[in-house]
């Protein structure tokens, strides 16, 4: 099946990125993959670093350019937060336990993810974030709609006030 498009969302500044990633948290589930897209200052460490928060994860969340992946414990599941940006990280992923970690208990969140695309599950919710403006950054959330459309529209609700426009 396809992913297709399941919330698009305009958030103002950090604060609410961060809100929004951290309720996304709170609903994960072991065996989740968020596939993340954006240029480089799109918000894709931040949007990690509120997935922490959800997640119940008391360290400093870094994006793992240049070291493949950090893990973090949290209350309940393990996040592993990869970065494909750099070249040849497609095979780095699968060589250095990437392809295990996708059959994990915790929940893997992937930057750069279309590099590594052919690797990730069919159920992985994909984000892409767009740069609006210097504080500005749209949001856009792909994906089957089983089991992610409840959980966004869920999220969407909650986290205000946003602009949809």
């Amino acid at each position: 099946m396809e992913p297709v498009e399941l919330l698009r969302l305009t958030l103002h500044d950090e604060e609410r990125t961060r809100a929004l990633a951290a309720g996304l948290g709170r609903e994960l589930w072991a065996g989740c993959v968020l596939a993340l897209a954006g240029d480089l200052g799109s918000g894709k460490t931040t949007f990690v670093r509120g997935l922490a928060e959800g997640m119940e994860i008391d360290d400093h969340v870094s994006s793992p350019t240049y070291t493949l992946m950090h893990s973090y414990q949290g209350a309940g599941l393990e996040l592993f937060h990869y970065d494909a940006w750099m070249e040849g990280r497609q095979k780095a992923v699968l060589q250095e336990g990437g392809e295990g970690v996708l059959d994990t208990q915790g929940v893997v969140v992937v930057e750069w993810a279309p590099k590594v695309a052919q690797f990730l599950p069919e159920k992985s919710l994909q984000i892409e974030f767009h740069h609006r403006s210097e504080n500005c950054r749209e949001l856009v959330f792909m994906g089957l709609a089983d089991p992610w459309k409840a959980i966004l529209d869920g999220l969407s609700e909650r986290v205000a006030p946003v602009d949809e426009s």
